[in-house]
């Protein structure tokens, strides 16, 4: 079910689309947000496609998670434009997976904790709190 919420979440930004469960070549994703119908202001941050995983467990995201989602979408950029990549982690992170998360490039990864996510939940204009949390 939280793979379905984080979908409707990214689609609520303008020309957004997304599918939960995409199989891709190298596993699962848990979900996929198709960003060449949005702005030409976020989509040149972002690329053609986002893929995001998704976490909601209490205990905090190791390292080696994070390491797994970025070699799944280092594949996708590889494919189509990809430029960033979204990690969701309800238990937040620990400091070695924070560490992954600032050192993985090509795409870039974006983590949201817990707090992070309700913030972008309530934001009356998701584009902009997604573009914030990227730039």
């Amino acid at each position: 079910m939280f793979d379905y919420l984080v979908s409707l979440q990214f689609a609520r930004i303008s020309g957004v689309e997304c599918v939960a469960k995409k199989n891709m070549e190298r596993g699962e994703v848990d979900v996929l947000a198709d960003f060449t119908g949005a702005t030409k202001r976020i989509h040149r941050l972002t690329g053609n496609l986002v893929p995001i995983e998704n976490k909601w467990e209490s205990n905090a995201t190791k390292q080696r998670e994070i390491h797994i989602h970025h070699r799944k979408a280092e594949l996708a950029e590889l494919q189509s434009s990809c430029l960033v990549s979204c990690f969701v982690s309800m238990g937040g992170f620990t400091s070695d997976a924070k560490r992954e998360l600032q050192n993985c490039q090509n795409p870039n990864m974006i983590g949201f904790d817990r707090d992070d996510f309700e913030e972008f939940l309530n934001s009356n204009n998701p584009r902009e709190h997604f573009r914030n949390k990227i730039i």
